[in-house]
């Protein structure tokens, strides 16, 4: 089957150039036909029965500047002072230590964002090469009857384009979303078995089937707006090397390609690599913590 040079074109149309019955939500965008802003606010608390000694923190909460979005204002708050850097992925990052006794740890983050509805991203002369998002990761790690399951569904297929749409409805349909059923611990191996899991275990299932059958994909953090579904806020989806230089992004809990609703933040070889917040304390008992984002689309 020929395929047409994805460069040339601005919006594709998957049904009439793969041999797959595919959604209407489904097109390859290298133009920006449509886009969005939005104005952010992601607060998180973290409260202690029992005061914790110190701490040291790391955030990935800055969206990224590419291709597909613009920030135009951006503000991450803590109670440390924060000192920010540039992870191996190309991340911003955040870093504070707290070195005092406190009871509760308030994170903040707020600024607007442009979305463009753009999904085929260049791969930039910085990033590690796609060939690294081959190897086992712990959470992401195909057993024998995923590496099958990606097999049958895509072994007919030529392309890259093909495979990663065929795994991707085929994950969509096999996969209940089930919030509450998995937690930031649970790997792909297990909510497969179950048959059950919530963005980030439709996004860890599909890196390990696809690495299973050669080919390089990543892990997104970030936002997706969405009015009637609030829980989805805070999202999840994945990126394929469908070329040397080009990434194809793919939200596999909604069977779609990623769009002007999608706002990017991080992006890693999986989950615990690039979470929004991660770190070590001595002390604290009993945590509790809440997490409130608002999204509001701009006119």
């Amino acid at each position: 089957m020929n395929t047409p040079n994805i460069e040339d074109i601005d919006e594709i149309n998957l049904n009439e150039i793969l041999n797959l019955s595919l959604d209407d939500n489904l097109s390859i965008n290298t133009n920006n036909t449509k886009r969005a802003s939005y104005k952010i606010s992601h607060l998180t608390k973290y409260c202690y029965q029992k005061k914790i000694d110190y701490s040291i923190n790391a955030l990935r909460l800055y969206p990224q500047n590419n291709i597909s979005q613009q920030v135009h204002e951006w503000e991450v708050k803590a109670q440390g002072n924060l000192k920010h850097s540039t992870d191996g992925f190309g991340n911003i990052c955040h870093h504070f230590n707290l070195f005092y006794p406190t009871d509760n740890l308030v994170i903040s983050a707020n600024g607007v964002v442009t979305s463009n509805n753009i999904n085929l991203i260049p791969n930039q002369d910085a990033e590690i090469d796609p060939c690294f998002y081959l190897q086992s990761f712990s959470k992401s790690t195909a057993n024998s009857e995923m590496q099958i399951f990606a097999l049958d569904y895509t072994a007919q297929y030529e392309t890259k384009y093909e495979k990663v749409f065929a795994l991707m409805q085929a994950i969509h349909k096999y996969i209940k979303y089930s919030p509450n059923s998995t937690n930031t611990e649970t790997a792909a191996q297990q909510a497969f078995t179950q048959q059950a899991g919530v963005c980030q275990d439709f996004s860890h299932i599909f890196l390990a089937c696809a690495r299973s059958i050669g080919i390089p994909v990543r892990y997104v953090s970030g936002y997706f707006y969405s009015p009637e579904q609030h829980h989805l806020a805070s999202h999840a989806w994945i990126d394929a090397a469908v070329s040397n230089n080009q990434w194809l992004s793919l939200d596999v809990t909604n069977n779609i390609t990623t769009n002007h609703k999608h706002i990017r933040i991080a992006v890693g070889p999986e989950y615990k690599n690039i979470a929004p917040i991660k770190g070590i304390q001595l002390g604290g008992e009993y945590e509790k913590m809440s997490v409130d984002i608002n999204i509001q689309e701009l006119s």
